[in-house]
């Protein structure tokens, strides 16, 4: 590794003012425990809402600062653009540390603030001929364990007012493709110069909390990513449904149409602006009765931000219809990011939890408008969604030491208005329910905790009768909750866990970010925390 020089200023007042000028840094999330030995998959969204000021904090910008800030030895970064603050202080936090930090991006982007910084720095960088298509990526690999990637640039506009989702995957494997990515472009050979041989990485993930998962990873151009993406909508049971910021390509969309006419429901959102372009493919689409819509983020600051940046598909996953796909990464759905950007796409098969990202789909749904002719194919498309109102937030199974007390179920209401419990079941892999709720109203925000048995009057709870019991076994069960109609609310599978410890969404009530053990939350309240927050905190 090279020496270290000093850490350097940033070398004009110009970039010192465009740092300073960004928003304020968020404050990590800790240093979390088991950072690289956590959950194999985690996912997040940004939460721009849709007008400016809107935007919502979530658990991406904070958690990510953590992954860098847990390396001890390397980290390999490719990203198109680099402007947030908060980001490039802990990459130079961890180069001033001593690890080995590298970087690659486009010529077109080496001004940007947080570029010209790690570059005072020393950190080196390796960058695309300007002009020549462009070196799309937004990944990081950390001390060859895991990676960060997903549709999100480290800029203000992306984390602040774009909608965009980031995945994490722990895996080795995983962690060796993204490093040989790496490797070729910090070699010099970006696009068409890459090493056309490299094979797709394809990976079985068996016995997870999410399911048997099948991984896919695809590097442009040297690994076509369209036939993959084309597949799984061919395969496409019941639904498709896709948000993505330019979709020009035309076996994309012959796919999708495909997939329409044998009957299945295609449900997409398509960044507003993008669609203006004579080459999209929405009227197309809508022509062949897909319920297309353009996206209803406006919160933009004169000509940045406001867009739907996803390059997000999900393939089944709605209520009822069995284990889904989900593909993500950089590559937009067009011939340039086909043929010569460098792009990376992830697509998981088999998954059984899908509500990270269908939860987020169905609110940027809620706030978009259908493209001109697919009104009629628009009506219901919401209602058949599947964004749960009530959702499973933390959950205690076997606890097996009478002090710990019982195994326990809870459950919030993450909707804007009360909801009618009367006819919600609580199942796992038995033919009949575990529970049934007879009535009652939760209102939005709160939570409710369903014990076996016993008296529990410090939080709001049900208890089952003496016929019933939750019976949750401790390990690889999965729960599922349905409303009145058998419709699916949400779902869970859990890992085996520590006695006494529950297994809590990383953050509470949030469908992103997946689950962690309590005890490894910042901030967390101990093991478990029935019917509060994960720090102690009231609903």
């Amino acid at each position: 590794m090279p020496a270290r020089p000093l850490r350097a200023s940033l070398p004009s007042a110009a970039a010192a003012a465009a740092l300073s000028a960004c928003a304020p840094a968020a404050q990590p999330s800790g240093a979390l425990s088991g950072l690289l030995t956590g959950p194999t998959l985690q996912a997040w969204h940004t939460a721009p809402g849709a007008a400016p000021g809107e935007t919502s904090p979530t658990a991406l910008e904070p958690d990510l600062i953590a992954l860098v800030d847990s390396a001890e030895d390397e980290l390999l970064l490719a990203a198109y653009t680099l402007d947030r603050a908060p980001l490039v202080d802990a990459l130079l936090a961890a180069w001033d540390r001593g690890v080995d930090l590298r970087v690659v991006t486009d010529g077109d982007e080496l001004e940007d603030p947080g570029f010209v910084a790690l570059s005072a720095a020393g950190v080196p960088i390796r960058a695309r001929r300007p002009g020549d298509r462009i070196m799309h990526h937004k990944f990081l690999v950390i001390d060859q364990a895991a990676v960060w990637t997903g549709s999100t640039n480290w800029t203000d506009n992306d984390l602040d007012r774009n909608d965009n989702d980031a995945l994490l995957l722990r895996s080795a494997e995983v962690a060796a493709a993204y490093a040989e990515e790496h490797a070729e472009l910090q070699a010099g050979r970006f696009g068409r110069n890459k090493n056309r041989s490299r094979s797709p990485l394809g990976l079985a993930l068996d016995g997870l909390p999410e399911g048997d998962l099948d991984l896919q990873l695809r590097f442009s151009p040297s690994q076509d990513p369209v036939p993959a993406l084309v597949a799984a909508i061919d395969g496409a049971a019941a639904s498709v449904r896709f948000a993505t910021y330019s979709f020009t390509h035309p076996d994309v969309a012959d796919a999708l149409l495909r997939a329409e006419a044998r009957g299945v429901v295609v449900i997409g959102i398509f960044d507003e602006g993008q669609a203006s372009s004579s080459w999209s493919v929405d009227e197309a689409l809508a022509a062949g009765g897909a319920a297309v819509h353009t996206d209803g983020n406006r919160n933009a600051s004169g000509f940045s931000g406001g867009k739907l940046h996803h390059k997000l598909l999900i393939v089944d996953g709605g209520p009822g219809e069995g284990p889904a796909t989900v593909a993500t990464g950089s590559t937009n759905w067009s011939r340039a990011a086909q043929q010569d950007n460098d792009e990376n796409l992830v697509l998981l098969s088999g998954l059984e939890e899908v509500s990270a990202w269908m939860s987020p789909f169905c609110a940027r749904l809620a706030l978009a408008t259908p493209v001109e002719g697919a009104e009629a194919a628009a009506e219901g498309a919401a209602a058949g969604c599947g964004s749960p109102a009530l959702r499973f937030n933390e959950l205690l199974p076997d606890p097996a030491w009478a002090d710990i007390g019982e195994e326990y179920v809870e459950l919030v209401n993450v909707g804007d208005g009360p909801m009618d419990l009367a006819g919600v079941s609580l199942w796992d892999g038995a033919a009949a329910p575990r529970h049934t709720f007879s009535g009652g109203t939760l209102a939005p925000g709160a939570a409710v905790v369903v014990y076996d048995t016993g008296d529990h009057d410090d939080v709001p709870h049900v208890v089952l009768s003496s016929t019933g019991r939750l019976g949750l076994n401790n390990g690889g069960e999965r729960l599922r909750l349905t409303g009145p109609d058998g419709a699916l609310l949400d779902e869970v599978r859990y890992p085996t866990l520590p006695i006494g410890v529950a297994y809590n969404r990383a953050t509470d009530g949030a469908g992103e970010g997946g689950w962690r053990r309590h005890d490894r939350i910042p901030g967390a309240a101990g093991a478990r925390s029935p019917g509060l927050r994960a720090d102690g905190g009231a609903w």
